[in-house]
């Protein structure tokens, strides 16, 4: 007997949207992965390598069944209750590959999305307590708002995306992006305040790749490695004007920690203009400091985030929206020769399947149970379609147990943020 547990930091679960999460895991060496909307935001090994999980038990989506098993729902625990909506929740008994779950995330029906062992479809007669079902769920709309990518084909101050704000005032924040075929001494975005010529927030690159920060017209540098290699690359950054500590992240890996008192207190005032691609400079663009390559995925955040969250961020683009800035706001402004591509959108339909389950408040007596054959699972996956914006605690998204654990899987939400998984697999020699 073994159990372990893994946790992943996300940016956010509980921004009401929807979000597709998959998670997979094998025995053979104990892999496993998570995935955020297709992409991959966290792995690891040696989780109950060459362990089973023994079948013949009972999945319960909504519930956390450490305290009760196989008996009745008196037992659950309505702190770890899960509040919000699932949908398309399926089970297979072998690892699906990442350019499957990929293209499962792009929408929330149809006959790639049924799995093997547990499926959708046969939830519906075994509702309990005050969940709801409701039809069309829609949860294929989310994910498409942030797949697109941008293209800056020439050095030109007529090329940029120009989107007026109603951005809160910022005293923190983390700018994160994704970039590739860039060229040296460019400007990335400025953000002016309203009433101002020049920018209140702005990155920019000069010669030698030095990345540039303006805050409060205090230039940050950091020198890294040169970028125009054909490669996509990651980029965060951040700020706190109540610490005065700055961030530079390339690649999901930390480079740079900085204090700079000269932002000790500072507020970017909110509802200004924003300008992706172009420098502004005494109200003017200037005409050759301008972005040339392609960008996806630039988002704001009005604190900053975590170098595990950062690093989650950088395993490859994804939808992620921030607070501040969303990168699929930014698709309204484009001026210019600026050009977007869509990643390809395929919709199948499955109509027994499209249904919703509202969790509507947490409750020790609302669950959805399964039980199904004995099968024995050396390996698994598991994909659902959740919505939620509760804030704290723990929600569970489902648990199994069997006749050996009473927690053979749990998955659930942490404060929400953190993707938590906890395996108890079994040696049937």
């Amino acid at each position: 007997m073994l159990f372990l547990d893994r946790e992943v930091s996300l940016i956010s679960l509980n921004d009401g949207k929807w979000r597709q999460v998959c998670l997979t895991w094998s025995s053979a060496a104990g892999a496993w992965n998570l995935y955020l909307d297709g992409a991959l935001r966290g792995n690891g090994s040696s989780l109950g390598t060459g362990l089973s999980i023994r079948g013949g038990g009972r999945l319960v989506l909504g519930q956390d069944q450490a305290n009760s098993g196989l008996s009745s729902h008196q037992s659950f625990s309505s702190a770890k209750s899960f509040t919000g909506n699932i949908s398309q929740f399926n089970l297979w008994d072998q690892v699906i590959e990442q350019p499957t779950i990929k293209n499962m995330s792009r929408y929330c029906y149809g006959n790639q999305s049924i799995g093997n062992v547990v499926i959708w479809s046969e939830f519906q007669m075994k509702i309990n307590g005050q969940a709801q079902m409701g039809s069309q769920s829609l949860c294929n709309i989310t994910a498409e708002e942030s797949r697109f990518i941008l293209n800056f084909p020439t050095v030109t101050m007529d090329n940029a995306v120009v989107v007026n704000l109603s951005m809160p005032s910022l005293t923190a924040g983390t700018i994160c992006w994704w970039m590739k075929n860039a060229m040296n001494n460019y400007n990335v975005f400025s953000y002016v305040a309203p009433g101002e010529l020049n920018p209140a927030l702005e990155v920019y690159f000069g010669t030698s790749w030095r990345l540039h920060l303006f805050v409060k017209s205090q230039k940050l540098f950091y020198d890294g490695p040169p970028l125009a290699d054909s490669y996509w690359h990651h980029l965060c950054t951040d700020w706190n004007s109540s610490s005065t500590v700055w961030h530079v992240y390339l690649d999901g890996v930390l480079q740079l920690t900085q204090t700079q008192k000269h932002i000790k207190d500072y507020t970017i005032q909110g509802g200004g203009v924003f300008h992706l691609g172009r420098l502004v400079e005494d109200g003017a663009y200037h005409p050759v400091k301008c972005f040339q390559g392609m960008i996806t995925g630039f988002n704001i955040w009005t604190k900053t985030l975590s170098a595990r969250a950062v690093a989650a961020l950088a395993r490859e683009p994804g939808t992620e929206s921030g607070d501040a800035i969303a990168w699929s706001m930014l698709r309204e402004g484009i001026m210019g020769s600026v050009e977007i591509s869509y990643n390809n959108h395929v919709q199948l339909t499955a109509w027994e399947s499209d249904y919703t389950l509202n969790f509507s408040m947490k409750s020790n007596n609302s669950y959805v149970s399964y039980n199904y054959a004995s099968v024995v699972m050396k390996a698994f996956s598991a994909c659902a379609w959740i919505k939620t914006t509760a804030w704290s605690g723990e929600l569970t998204i489902f648990s199994y147990s069997n006749e050996v654990h009473v927690t053979a899987i749990v998955w659930s939400i942490i404060d929400g943020n953190t993707i938590q998984m906890n395996v108890n697999a079994w040696d049937p020699r």
